[in-house]
């Protein structure tokens, strides 16, 4: 028995090194046809997995084929409408949109994830803040699904003025408040840097690199503080998506979390498990009672991440 579990694993381990060598097949039948799941088990059984478990694992491979397939339809559905210098207005299977120039069919990809609904159910009559609302994506799809309000927190010029082309009708009736702030965890003023390559959608106040330009100085401020300028009668859902920020606008967020025990999502492809570890340590040190729900998760860089992490609170 011990010999065959023993040579089981060595076989998982064989075709991961085949997997990122990029071969695409062993050229073996019945193996090519278990490739995918396959080479996730294997990545599962060598801890390249992050905070995924093993279910989440060996549904990898098939969420970055809905995620591909996602991308495709938005992508072969998109019609371009008009342009006005810096913004180009699209019609989406969403709706219309407009977004930057600079950004390309860079907003292909966000309206796939909100395809697949990603940060999870939205409950009706929900008040969501939606902190890295970008050209409002979330913020449609949220309202589409039954929320009641949502406050769009972005802080790219860019963006601001496609939030507000985007949604000047939902404004003037009150269902979205855009803020142009960043979160983090107190007042402050901050360097923007944009991306010459990838366009806003990695624009950070906290990440740059030699691709990156110096834009404007930013105000940010705390998600408590937003919530009680707007006075809003309660939060349901937090959803962070800052680019680097996200644990500095969770710590700013610790009067609401204590108040109102929000859901919080994140976008998390990029965190490591000391990220998990310390957004779980900051809400335990706030509510006793959250707990991580993981997924979906993604295949990138040859290893397993959770794509989106989700946080809620469970009484006891």
């Amino acid at each position: 028995m011990r010999v065959w579990l023993s040579r089981g694993i060595a076989a998982l381990i064989g075709l991961i090194l085949v997997a990122d060598l990029g071969a695409a097949c062993l050229g073996v039948g019945v193996l090519c046809l278990s490739y995918a799941p396959t080479r996730a088990a294997a990545r599962y059984i060598l801890g390249r997995h992050g905070c995924c478990g093993l279910r989440e694992s060996l549904s990898a491979p098939q969420y970055l084929e809905r995620r591909k397939a996602a991308v495709d339809h938005v992508q072969n559905s998109v019609h371009k409408i008009a342009e006005d210098g810096e913004f180009t207005l699209w019609d989406t299977p969403q709706g219309r949109f407009w977004v930057q120039t600079r950004d390309g069919f860079g907003f292909v990809p966000l309206l796939a994830e909100q395809e697949l609904r990603v940060y999870g159910p939205i409950q009706k009559g929900d008040i969501v803040l939606d902190c890295g609302a970008n050209i409002g994506d979330f913020t449609r799809s949220a309202l589409s699904d039954g929320a009641a309000s949502v406050v769009a927190i972005e802080i790219s010029p860019g963006n601001l003025e496609c939030l507000r082309r985007n949604f000047r009708d939902e404004m003037s009736r009150g269902h979205v408040v855009v803020v142009s702030d960043g979160v983090w965890d107190q007042d402050a003023k901050m360097k923007l840097y944009t991306s010459r390559v990838l366009g806003s959608g990695i624009d950070s106040v906290v990440s740059h690199d030699d691709r990156s330009n110096e834009g404007p100085d930013v105000s940010l401020t705390t998600i408590d503080k937003i919530v009680e300028r707007l006075r809003l009668p309660r939060v349901n859902l937090i959803k962070l998506d800052v680019e680097g920020a996200e644990f500095r606008g969770l710590v700013g967020a610790r009067e609401t979390i204590r108040k109102y025990r929000p859901r919080i999502a994140f976008d998390s492809e990029d965190f490591s498990m000391d990220d998990v570890r310390k957004i779980q340590g900051q809400l335990d040190s706030v509510v006793p009672g959250y707990q991580l729900k993981v997924g979906p998760c993604i295949e990138l860089r040859n290893s397993i991440r959770a794509d989106i992490m989700r946080f809620e609170y469970q009484s006891r």
